[in-house]
């Protein structure tokens, strides 16, 4: 009813929390009439902390931070994200053979929280992701939006929603461009509104 909407995931990054793989996260996003408005993530096992304001600096434990400024898609490190299903996964699995030879290299590290984070302070150039919920990136891509990063969401060719796409704005042409041709997003001219 006040129009302020909180988005909250007390542990993204679950599976890397149960093996102890060292990247998980708590994120909180607040939306005020649907948009995007603040978000806060907490790196849990070092204490870092992104913060955020829509339309102020991102921070990284009170520190200002910012996206990379390669504009090269070959010499971009990308990271990305794995759906729970098989049938998915086979599907992505062939999407990055597309990908891997257009690009310098290409991690996963399991929260989508922490991927737009690192994103954020320019630990990688590019991010994208299929089959995930508000709550992984309503904190963490305000993050983003604020460290200098274009977020968008775009139709994916499969799986729950659409697929969630960052990068400077500078490598986000060719880096659309490439989803587009291995078959994780749909092209423009094939392409309806998307919400998220």
């Amino acid at each position: 009813s006040t129009g302020v909407r909180w988005v909250i995931d007390p542990l993204d990054g679950t599976t890397n929390y149960l093996y102890g793989y060292p990247a998980f996260a708590a994120s909180i996003g607040i939306e005020v009439d649907g948009a995007p408005a603040a978000g806060v993530v907490s790196e849990s096992l070092n204490g870092d902390i992104y913060a955020a304001v829509a339309g102020g600096p991102a921070t990284r434990n009170g520190k200002p931070i910012a996206v990379t400024g390669q504009d090269d898609l070959s010499r971009a490190l990308i990271s990305t994200g794995f759906s729970y299903s098989p049938q998915h996964r086979r599907h992505e699995a062939g999407m990055l053979v597309e990908i891997v030879e257009h690009i310098a290299d290409l991690r996963r590290g399991g929260s989508a929280a922490l991927d737009l984070c690192w994103l954020a302070r320019g630990r990688m150039d590019a991010y994208f992701e299929l089959d995930l919920k508000p709550w992984d990136y309503a904190a963490a891509g305000v993050i983003a939006r604020c460290a200098g990063a274009e977020v968008r969401m775009l139709p994916a060719h499969h799986g729950y929603g659409p697929a969630i796409v960052a990068a400077n704005p500078r490598l986000m042409p060719a880096l659309v461009d490439l989803l587009t041709r291995a078959g994780v997003i749909v092209p423009e001219d094939e392409r309806a509104p998307v919400s998220g």
